[in-house]
């Protein structure tokens, strides 16, 4: 059996979790972070958020996002625990788009919830992976492994 490579070992990590932030800025550099549940698949992280927020503004001014997905910090998982940062470029669908369709039937599939939310205010944000950083926290050391995803 062959050794995973830290590449494969973060798309693991981000197929494995289901909630990011996401650090987006105006092209005046105004930063905005906030939570949200994301869906991968392949290579491709996405979610869905309204077409209203100060994210979306962000994005449309400055395509470049930069985003975090972490294990839970305990006192008995510290240890162990991974952290994986990301810079991507987004890229925004529409509803009228048919790669929104795709991505929101993914979505509402994993997360029946959203199913509530009216398609015609909401948006797709898809992450292009650019390069990031594998963060292994454990008894001894602290590793930092950088990832190039082009």
């Amino acid at each position: 059996m062959c050794a995973q490579t830290s590449k494969e070992i973060a798309l693991k990590f981000l197929q494995n979790h289901h909630f990011l932030t996401m650090a987006t800025s105006s092209k005046t550099g105004i930063p905005n972070a906030t939570p949200h549940e994301y869906g991968f698949h392949g290579t491709n992280v996405f979610l869905e958020i309204s077409r209203e927020h100060v994210s979306v503004a962000n994005i449309l001014e400055n395509p470049v996002v930069h985003f975090e997905i972490h294990d839970i910090f305990t006192p008995e998982t510290a240890q162990n625990a991974k952290v994986l940062q990301i810079l991507a470029e987004a890229e925004i669908h529409y509803p009228d788009s048919l790669q929104f369709e795709g991505y929101w039937e993914k979505l509402t599939h994993q997360f029946p919830y959203m199913k509530t939310f009216p398609k015609e205010t909401r948006v797709i944000l898809v992450f292009h992976l650019k390069e990031g950083m594998l963060i292994e926290f454990s008894q001894t050391k602290l590793q930092r492994t950088f990832l190039n995803f082009s």
